[in-house]
């Protein structure tokens, strides 16, 4: 939006739209938000190559339109879409980018499995260029294409350094429990019995913030007095609730697709941009970082232990060599790398 107009399209596979939408959110942003597609249709087109073909043939005829009725003759495309190889062939975009952010053939059943990984294919190798989000994910998209780009997440959190070890709480609380928080969404790839045993622990609270996919998952967690959700928060807001913890956790089952192609979550430089230790799962892609920034743990009780450590090993200089280190991974620094991408003539 720095740089150009930007049409973001939801499709059909989270809309819950009756008809298509067009709406400007704001300057240099419209919304076009496509219509639910007839459940039928929606099965039938993940196990039979026509009906998909033919479904997104549509849906590349309708972006096309809402493209020129914006008054452009072309435009630059960017899709987070493994199965959607209709829209980098149409001839509206200059260049297609194919951004794979996580191994989403490995999700759907076994039996579509054969035709989401053909479709990947098909979409990596049209692209003009190919950018995954963790190396494993790159590694796997180079059975497709020998240049595959990698692009960790980034963070939009200001740089603000730790100036006194006292600030909005001590390293390693001297009074008061020690405070532990998750950011994200909560559901079943978190390691919950992990976290019951967390919550058994004297001396330690824990916050999630974020939205519950699965209420039956945090029922267990909302009988400890030790324990707070808060619903999602954004910005500042975010920002200032995990610079008052003491530590950050990201307890997910490291048997799930998602955790085994992980190599910087999300969250982790928005983690590291309170200035806070992260007690980590122990993902098997996970990225190095200095001693004192990720703790890893591989099982309830090293969980804990993990936890105490991470507060007790804290200090001023480690919070703010964690700042420094998040400032180098902000969003404005990913869409300067993707411009790059998008304005080489090559």
């Amino acid at each position: 939006m720095r740089d150009y107009h930007v049409l973001y399209v939801q499709l059909p596979a989270t809309s819950v739209e009756e008809s298509d939408r067009v709406e400007a959110a704001c300057e240099n942003l419209t919304l076009l938000c496509l219509a639910q597609v007839p459940p039928l249709r929606r099965r039938l087109m993940r196990c039979f190559p026509l009906v998909q073909e033919l479904n997104g043939r549509l849906l590349c005829r309708k972006i096309e339109r809402v493209i020129a009725e914006l008054g452009y003759d072309s435009a630059l495309l960017v899709s987070f879409q493994h199965d959607f190889p209709q829209i980098m062939r149409s001839r509206r975009f200059l260049k297609t980018v194919y951004l794979c952010n996580d191994d989403f053939p490995a999700m759907v059943r076994p039996w579509e499995r054969p035709l989401a990984r053909w479709l990947e294919g098909r979409v990596t190798k049209a692209a003009d260029i190919v950018i995954a989000v963790s190396t494993p994910l790159v590694q796997s998209l180079r059975r497709y294409r020998e240049l595959v780009h990698l692009l960790l997440p980034g963070q939009e959190f200001p740089v603000r350094l730790w100036e006194r070890e006292d600030e909005e709480g001590t390293m390693s609380p001297r009074t008061g429990p020690l405070k532990a928080a998750f950011m994200g969404y909560i559901n079943r790839r978190i390691e919950s019995g992990w976290i019951e045993r967390l919550l058994a622990e004297e001396g330690i609270t824990l916050t999630m913030i974020g939205p519950v996919e699965d209420q039956t998952l945090i029922e267990p967690f909302l009988g400890h007095s030790n324990f707070v959700h808060s619903e999602p928060q954004i910005g500042d807001q975010l920002f200032q609730s995990l610079r008052e913890q003491n530590v950050l956790i990201m307890p997910y089952r490291t048997n799930g697709a998602g955790a085994k192609v992980t190599s910087a979550p999300n969250k982790l430089f928005q983690y590291l941009a309170a200035g806070k230790p992260v007690v980590i799962s122990d993902m098997p892609s996970f990225i190095d970082l200095p001693d004192g920034f990720i703790y890893r743990a591989f099982s309830a009780e090293s969980f804990v232990q993990a936890i105490r450590r991470a507060a007790a090993e804290d200090s001023l200089e480690l919070r703010n060599a964690r700042v420094r280190l998040a400032a180098e991974h902000s969003w404005d620094r990913r869409g300067d790398t993707l411009l790059q991408l998008l304005r080489d003539p090559a």
